[in-house]
């Protein structure tokens, strides 16, 4: 297993642009790149370190101000981390595993927001794909 890197040789994860949804300008994640490889959950954008800690926290999204449409636009990034969580799968699926134990049983996760209830659709849909696949395959091999 490898450690995590120190602090000072970590490339930030997060990066920020501008974003208006209505009441002024507000820094959302700008979400990791299609073009770039997710290896370890250091690479997925809802994580990161804490400031003099060397460990990574699992679940750390910038959260979108209170206001009206900010929990539907925070299910959007949600949905937008699952993806990310696809494509750490397609890489390595155990990491995957550790990045869903991590995040979900985060300090930081809580079930009402909108970045919760968007990263749990996805996890719920693929699960639920995973299950319909098992069956089909059961099924398959008794008919062989």
């Amino acid at each position: 297993m490898t450690l995590p890197k120190p602090i000072t040789e970590i490339t930030p994860c997060k990066v920020y642009e501008p974003f208006d949804i209505g009441l002024g300008d507000f820094g959302l994640p700008k979400l990791v790149p299609e073009s770039s490889m997710i290896r370890c959950r250091a690479d997925l954008s809802f994580t990161g370190y804490v400031p003099g800690e060397e460990r990574l926290v699992g679940w750390l999204p910038v959260r979108v101000p209170d206001q009206s449409g900010s929990w539907l636009k925070e299910s959007q990034y949600g949905e937008a981390h699952g993806h990310e969580l696809v494509r750490l799968a397609a890489n390595d699926e155990e990491e995957c595993f550790r990045a869903i134990v991590h995040a979900i049983t985060s300090e930081n996760w809580d079930g009402s927001r909108g970045a919760e209830a968007g990263v749990a659709r996805v996890i719920a849909t693929f699960a639920v794909l995973g299950i319909i696949s098992s069956i089909r395959n059961k099924h398959r091999d008794e008919d062989l």
